[in-house]
């Protein structure tokens, strides 16, 4: 195929989430923005979230590091999230209509008002897709479930996207 046969990527579909069904679990009927799906378990107030935003388009005379982007996101992540520790860092891989999509996850310990939380997140920017894509969940401390979480990252799939390795 010629560049020129190419869709641009303006004209390509925005990257978009299929949930898994986790146990427990429901769709929220609100959720807290744009570009997230948002499930609840009320029985012990864990949420699950999947994200999606847009990355803006560089200049064509500049590229863009997706594991050095995804990096500044996981960073700016923890920096909004006052009085965070950060647990763990680590690769892990999401499932997308590509193949599997390399990412990075960090484990959180915070607090929400006065409550204790810990949190799970993976995230992936991806250049070629313009986009910031991630997984969340955020239990109060001691009720995150960590066979929910891989669940979760496992059985969520990401649709519309190309990138694969960093």
């Amino acid at each position: 195929m010629h560049a020129a046969d190419r869709p641009s990527p303006a004209s390509k579909p925005a990257a978009r989430w299929d949930p898994p069904a986790i146990d427990g679990y429901t769709r929220s009927e609100r959720a807290p923005g744009p570009g997230i799906v948002q499930l609840e378990d009320p029985s012990d107030a864990c949420v699950l979230q999947l994200t999606r935003s847009p990355l803006p388009a560089l200049p064509a005379d500049r590229s863009r590091d997706d594991r050095a982007a995804t990096e500044d996101a996981l960073d700016v992540s923890l920096q909004l999230l006052e009085g965070a520790e950060e647990t763990a860092r680590r690769d892990t891989t999401l499932t997308t209509d590509a193949g599997p999509m390399a990412a990075r996850e960090i484990a959180v310990t915070t607090s929400v008002g006065t409550q204790r939380a810990e949190l799970r997140m993976a995230l992936r920017a991806s250049a070629a897709d313009r986009a910031l894509v991630g997984l969340v969940h955020i239990c109060p401390a001691g009720a995150l479930d960590e066979a929910v979480w891989d669940a979760w990252v496992a059985g969520a799939t990401l649709r519309n996207t190309t990138a694969t390795t960093f």
